[in-house]
């Protein structure tokens, strides 16, 4: 909180750098236009990013002229600071504190445009509404919980708090993952097989607020973050060969052949220990344990880059195979420039 000596002279910072605004832009189309070296204008304006996107929203309303400089402007002010988050969540301090939706909300930051951007309150404000929307679908499969299954009483300093059975929310999460009679279609998620390879089947705030569709790794983050909010357990994420599937946390005095998987993509069905090995059988490999052990939050997030890398490739193939009118002549063009960053280890 700002006493009132520094929120004035924090005013009066923000004025200015808000009369600068317009300039900058005039500035950077001309360099533009006539191929000069943008940079320097560029830094000041990345620099500044989240203080002037309101400014730039206002200026592109305004003056239409201005419109496509303000646009690229807006765009790279938001993939900067999705890139910064990014960078954040990868710290050796900071990683082991994520979930694992944390890193699908930043990669979807980077498929903001200007026109989305200049409809929303503030950047990227569809995160708060991501999250609501977890919280709530985890209040609902609680209350089904509450009403049918049986509950353990558990004493935590002294006061005793009832703790859902790992196997009983597995049961009743099938209802968010099927087409079920119990919710209706806004609450229900499902696999997307007729569109596999939409790039928005790996968008968390397409899936959770559009579409509830996706790819198995993008349902298998929704599932793990709903059941996290529920009971509290984390489940673990397996990437099989060619599957992403869901598994039970191992307990002390577990057989590895009693272990509970899930399959988010195929209706939140709930699969054995053999199973997973069958699924891996159809892709002509040889199953070993190791293929069944969780992979960690940051593999995931690279592993869904990958999967939007492509996606654009394959829609773009897709577009020349069918003689499109207009094919992506460079599939690349499509991909957020930063992903190629991404996908290296950050140190």
């Amino acid at each position: 909180m700002l006493d009132s000596q520094n929120w004035s002279k924090e005013f009066i910072r923000r004025g200015k750098v808000d009369q600068s605004v317009m300039s900058r832009l005039t500035t950077l189309e001309n360099q533009i236009n006539q191929s000069q070296s943008t940079h320097e204008v560029w830094q000041s304006l990345m620099t500044d990013g989240i203080d002037i996107v309101d400014c730039i929203k206002h200026i592109i309303r305004k003056y239409p002229t201005l419109n496509t400089v303000g646009s690229k402007v807006l765009n790279g002010i938001s993939r900067c600071v999705a890139y910064q988050e990014w960078r954040y969540l990868h710290d050796r301090d900071i990683l082991p504190l994520t979930n694992v939706e944390d890193g699908s909300i930043v990669i979807a930051k980077f498929y903001d445009t200007a026109n989305v951007i200049t409809e929303q309150r503030t950047l990227h404000d569809w995160e708060h509404d991501v999250q609501r929307q977890l919280d709530h679908l985890a209040e609902l499969v609680k209350t089904r919980l509450m009403i049918n299954m049986t509950t353990k009483d558990v004493e935590v300093d002294g006061i005793i708090t009832s703790e859902f059975q790992i196997r009983d929310v597995i049961e009743e999460m099938k209802s968010l993952f099927r087409n079920s009679p119990i919710f209706d279609d806004i609450y229900t998620f499902h696999g997307n097989r007729d569109d596999y390879y939409n790039h928005t089947n790996s968008l968390i705030n397409h899936c959770m607020l559009k579409t509830k569709t996706g790819i198995p790794i993008m349902l298998a983050v929704i599932y793990v973050a709903i059941v996290r909010r529920v009971c509290g357990v984390n489940m673990d994420i397996i990437g099989l060969p060619g599957h992403i599937v869901v598994g039970v946390p191992y307990e002390e005095g577990d057989s590895v052949d009693s272990r509970l998987f899930v399959d988010p993509f195929d209706n939140g069905k709930i699969l054995s220990y053999t199973d997973c090995q069958e699924i891996v059988s159809r892709y002509n490999m040889t199953f070993n344990e190791e293929m069944v052990r969780p992979i960690s939050n940051d593999q995931v997030w690279q592993r869904m880059v990958r999967n939007l890398i492509h996606s654009h490739s394959m829609q773009a193939l897709a577009e020349d195979n069918n003689d499109a009118e207009e094919p992506t002549s460079d599939w690349k063009i499509a991909i957020p420039y930063d992903f190629y960053y991404l996908i290296m280890r950050v140190e």
